[in-house]
């Protein structure tokens, strides 16, 4: 009970679970715990995970290391066609949103995304 509130596998006890779930304070001490045992301390930060991967390849005999024109080349095939994925990404929120005109915004924008995933542009 450090850092959750264990459930055991027959769920004999599940009604203390649930009032753990319904104490704040309780479920606030948990949340500090945790913040402190592990994020604050960097165990399980994405640095750390970096790290630990690297040293992992080199001593399985491979070098983790790039050269400045590779991340160059990573960053920028990374970065290619950022803004359509944004705006592709805008579009298909507005399937969720209810709004005056989303029906005929949907008949004018249907076709145009039928294209573009017949494109090869499936992120659309």
């Amino acid at each position: 009970m450090a850092h959750y509130l264990p459930l055991k596998k027959d769920f004999s006890n599940f009604s203390e679970v649930i009032r753990g779930f319904r104490d704040e304070s309780l479920l606030e001490a948990l949340v500090h715990k945790a913040y402190r045992d592990f994020i604050a301390q960097g165990t399980y930060s994405y640095r750390r995970f970096i790290e630990t991967f690297a040293a992992d390849l080199a001593q399985a005999g491979f070098d983790p290391a790039i050269s400045a024109a590779q991340a160059d080349r990573v960053t920028a095939l990374l970065g290619r066609g950022q803004v359509l994925r944004q705006v592709g990404g805008r579009v298909r929120s507005l399937h969720y949103r209810s709004f005056p005109g989303r029906a005929a915004l949907r008949v004018v924008l249907r076709p145009i995304l039928r294209r573009l995933r017949q494109l090869g542009m499936g992120w659309v």
